[in-house]
């Protein structure tokens, strides 16, 4: 890798690091790197460099290695105009790809490729919005996307996005539904996903709105509070990660993906369990102790990263032919098919509960573990394993983040 990459790569990923090797080793100043990364950078949409690079790369590849899920994402921005003198181009406006507009970007749609068999990922394009993209458009980005990905050997198997009402909307406009997750490109199956890790906060959003009515009982967030009033209270704490901010969520700790998956743990199903049996709290909190220790395993079985499973947890690994995802993934579908959410009684009110209509997890989740069923059937057939986590938007996440850490505001 040639010399500005690496202090470019070493700035990026951490600012205060590069400036402490800067005092030992000769190293450009970040003036100099700006520049080189700036005199680098494509305008918006694909990128061409990327696409011809990437034919380059799988033009002598075995199949399986060509396999990749399309992922996206917005990001907000802070509205400006720039000129940059290299390209003689005012950056900051509404740009989809060379049809520009007069309005002041405060969005950027990125797109990345993964693979689905190996660690290697990359920038596709990005794209400026005055506004969250709208379902047509977004549709429109994609198309080019996969016609210009496929021109270039790469097989898109799926696309990952979170739940936001563009995404949803988009997939409606592709023909997919939460029973029939895919749509044909190229006489080939895309399979379309939600972010698991979204979908968990968006569970957990939805637990501490309504109470949740499913084939084992009434689940309801006020159970997982009591259990934290009482545990507290005792000697050796049960569950002692557990804090307020997982309890009384607000701010910036509803983005936190690991706030939502501590609440649904093993270690604080374990801990309500025994406080059950203790009597410390109510029994009718035994439907939501069985529901947390499906959540949990729901989560851990869309987040395999390791061949073989970790101990006392069997669903945290890769899909294999002998794994037990298919079984779980099976009854999850018939478990989540029965849940209900019901509006919470109000003090002294009388009567039947009324049901909340258009409540996404329950279809998300449906639509994502069938697509994970369907895909990780079709991978198998090239490879003895498939890793679930790729499946996921922690890539571009991370992305975000070091562009977020470079770059201030």
């Amino acid at each position: 890798m040639p010399i500005p990459s690496i202090s470019c790569f070493s700035s990026i990923s951490c600012r205060a690091a590069y400036r402490v090797l800067k005092e030992f080793l000769q190293l450009p100043d970040e003036r100099t790197l700006q520049r080189f990364v700036s005199s680098k950078l494509s305008y918006t949409g694909i990128s061409a460099n990327i696409i011809y690079a990437l034919k380059k790369v799988l033009q002598n590849k075995d199949k399986h290695e060509k396999m990749f899920a399309l992922i996206f994402d917005e990001i907000s921005l802070k509205s400006s105009l720039v000129y940059d003198q290299q390209k003689d181009h005012v950056v900051g406006f509404e740009d989809f790809g060379g049809v520009r507009s007069d309005s002041l970007a405060n969005h950027a749609l990125v797109l990345m490729l993964r693979s689905l068999t190996s660690k290697k990922k990359v920038p596709l394009g990005f794209y400026f919005s005055s506004h969250a993209m709208n379902a047509e458009r977004l549709r429109d980005i994609i198309i080019e996307a996969l016609s210009k990905l496929s021109s270039a050997g790469a097989i898109v198997k799926a696309l990952v996005c979170d739940q936001g009402g563009s995404n949803c909307r988009l997939f409606s406009l592709l023909g997919t539904e939460s029973t029939k997750p895919f749509f044909y490109f190229n006489g080939q199956k895309v399979f379309c996903l939600f972010d698991p890790p979204h979908l968990l906060k968006n569970l957990r959003r939805s637990l501490m709105k309504y109470d949740l009515q499913t084939n084992k009982g009434l689940v309801s967030f006020k159970h997982i509070r009591d259990f934290y009033t009482v545990d507290q209270t005792l000697l050796v704490r049960c569950a002692p990660k557990i804090t307020d901010a997982h309890i009384y969520v607000a701010g910036m700790n509803s983005m936190k993906v690991a706030l939502a998956a501590q609440v649904f743990s093993h270690t604080v199903a374990e801990g309500m369990n025994m406080c059950v049996l203790s009597g410390l709290i109510k029994a009718s909190a035994v439907p939501t102790v069985e529901f947390i220790q499906e959540i949990d395993k729901l989560f851990d079985s869309v987040n395999g990263i390791r061949k073989n499973p970790l101990r006392g947890k069997q669903l945290h690994c890769a899909v294999t032919e002998g794994s037990e995802h298919v079984e779980f993934w099976t009854n999850m579908l018939s478990f989540i098919d029965s849940w209900v959410f019901l509006k919470p009684l109000e003090q002294n009110s009388e009567g039947p509960r009324r049901h909340v209509a258009g409540c996404g997890s329950r279809k998300g989740w449906t639509q994502t573990i069938t697509a994970m069923l369907q895909l990780s059937e079709e991978m198998l057939k090239e490879r003895e394993f498939f890793m679930t986590k790729r499946c996921n938007q922690d890539c571009l996440e991370n992305f975000f983040s070091r562009i977020r850490g470079s770059g201030g505001n």
